[in-house]
């Protein structure tokens, strides 16, 4: 968990920019980052929140968070790869020049000079992803139309309880994170199990058809500071089950009986 009982030791008068997950894609935890957004504020510090993992599980409302960046993906939401969201607020858009330059973003250019559109259009260089934009559309519309959120974050904290008190009765199994949030709140379990690497046992599940991810989740200063090569995740949505999850134990169960420490 991160530590916001003193924030003071890592935002200051020197601060420029704060830039925190709302939650964890490694290992599932979840962050209060309006406290974080009112503090470096105070600090005139600007900050930037990933809501990458919190978007598809809830709504996320930018104006209460007060932030000045947010992040998202799209694929996290039933959308196509290779397209997600930048939001900017307004203030700090007329001060921001475009960091990459191409066609429809380009109000004049001349010889030794050139003259941006106006925001958003300027950071939009070249050709867009059409259709990925599209697929974005579709899928936003289609969570508007078809997901309860409440519900949907009930059962997801579901699933996480059911899987974790499984993976809890396996031996050798460590489940990575804070377990007691995970099972009120989270929508993801990573864990390790002694004597397998995190690649060996999803590649073994993959081969069963279970698919789920290992390694360091693109968060490799965190698994450094656990000690960790690394987990395996499942990740859990509106359509996952718990007969999957029962699938996944029962692969992972026979896995562990081929381990010759275990036979």
């Amino acid at each position: 968990m991160l530590d916001l009982d003193n924030l003071d030791k890592y935002i200051n008068d020197k601060t420029k920019i704060v830039s925190l997950s709302q939650s964890s894609n490694a290992i599932g935890t979840q962050v209060d980052v309006k406290k974080v957004i009112d503090f470096a504020h105070s600090h005139g510090a600007l900050v930037l929140v990933d809501a990458a993992q919190t978007a598809p599980q809830n709504k996320v409302d930018i104006k209460e968070l007060g932030c000045d960046f947010c992040v998202l993906s799209g694929h996290k939401m039933c959308a196509p790869t290779g397209i997600g969201a930048l939001y900017i607020n307004d203030v700090v858009q007329d001060s921001m020049p475009p960091y990459q330059f191409g066609g429809g973003m380009i109000r004049e250019v001349h010889l030794h000079e050139a003259f941006w559109r106006e925001s958003p259009h300027r950071y939009e260089a070249g050709t867009p992803p059409i259709a990925q934009a599209i697929g974005l559309k579709a899928a936003i519309d289609y969570m508007e139309e078809n997901i309860d959120w409440e519900e949907l974050h009930k059962n997801e904290a579901d699933l996480c309880r059911y899987c974790i008190d499984k993976l809890q009765n396996i031996s050798g199994v460590q489940i990575v994170g804070p377990v007691d949030q995970l099972k009120e709140e989270g929508h993801l379990v990573s864990f390790i199990v002694d004597g397998m690497h995190p690649h060996d046992i999803a590649a073994y599940l993959g081969q069963n058809n279970v698919c789920v991810r290992a390694g360091t989740q693109c968060a490799q200063p965190l698994y450094d500071a656990l000690g960790l090569h690394g987990s395996v995740r499942a990740s859990f949505y509106f359509y996952t089950t718990r007969e999957e999850i029962d699938a996944m134990i029962a692969i992972l169960e026979e896995a562990l009986k081929k381990l010759p420490s275990r036979r």
